[in-house]
């Protein structure tokens, strides 16, 4: 804890003054402590996000909705969010389960950028996969 205290205080503080951007330094700061690649931190932070979204979605739509307490505008943005959410969820399982397939297709989208770009872009797509790699492994996913 006292190893990645001084990284997590610093994404904090990042996340106030820019809410989310403060993910990035706390990723780098924590992958140099524990010797890890950022972009893994990064891609176990963004799912994090995800599900902590899933979970206010999965409130407002247990507790709310049936209580009709939202307006139809705040229900259908809610529903929306919901299908967005649950889409990326399932483009980031996707990733994780077919890796080399979905690199490659990242590769063929990238070929008009210039090789340093689009080959530092898959480096970072492959640290990526490392940080979401719990999501392959069922019971680690529970």
């Amino acid at each position: 804890m006292r190893e990645l205290l001084p990284a997590v205080l610093t994404g904090l503080a990042g996340n106030f003054a820019f809410p989310h951007l403060g993910e990035i330094p706390r990723a780098v700061l924590a992958g140099r402590r524990v010797n890890a690649p950022p972009g893994a931190l990064l891609g176990s932070i963004a799912i994090e996000r995800v599900f902590d979204f899933l979970a206010l979605l999965a409130f407002v739509l247990a507790v709310l909705v049936p209580l009709h307490r939202m307006d139809g505008e705040v229900r259908s943005a809610s529903l929306l969010a919901a299908a967005l959410c649950t889409g990326l969820l399932v483009a980031v399982l996707l990733f994780v389960l077919r890796t080399d397939s979905c690199i490659r297709l990242a590769n063929r989208l990238l070929a008009p950028l210039p090789a340093r770009i689009a080959g530092a872009a898959t480096h970072q797509l492959r640290q990526v996969a490392g940080g979401l790699g719990a999501l392959s492994t069922p019971r680690l996913l529970a």
